[in-house]
């Protein structure tokens, strides 16, 4: 059940993502896919407040 919710989760976050900064890489679509929930959680607050994509995962130098 825990999976399932995960898959939710980060298939959310894709939605959510695609919508402000349209298509994703392959290389962020498979870390959304492989990542824990508390990491999933984390993005999401993140997508809130970041000017690029590259601040959600926090791989800005600026963040």
């Amino acid at each position: 059940m825990e999976k399932g919710i995960g898959k939710g989760q980060a298939r959310l976050l894709k939605l959510l993502i695609q919508q402000r900064f349209g298509p994703l890489p392959e290389a962020v679509d498979a870390r959304l896919r492989t990542a824990a929930p508390e990491q999933l959680d984390a993005w999401a607050l993140q997508v809130l407040d970041a000017a690029c994509l590259e601040e959600v995962f926090g791989l800005s130098e600026n963040h």
